[in-house]
């Protein structure tokens, strides 16, 4: 869900989540810390589809259950 909600947030970019920010393998000769890499793609969404999605966030948080997750400004 939370790979969803970033989606529709990034218009479409749907990022590949990481555990890690990098790994250090210094047992093999000559290597070090190699980062991980991000991986995106494009989701193909409709912008009515994620107008209302975004809708939806701000009912919720503007007069719903999720009251406590508004941020003030």
């Amino acid at each position: 869900m939370a790979v969803y909600m970033a989606t529709l947030a990034n218009g479409g970019t749907r990022v590949t989540p990481h555990l890690l920010k990098a790994v250090d393998d210094r047992t093999r000769a000559g290597s070090g810390a190699a980062a991980a890499a991000a991986i995106a793609d494009r989701a193909s969404i409709r912008p009515s589809c994620r107008r209302f999605a975004t809708a939806c966030g701000w009912w919720s948080i503007s007069g719903g259950t999720g009251g406590r997750a508004r941020i003030a400004g």
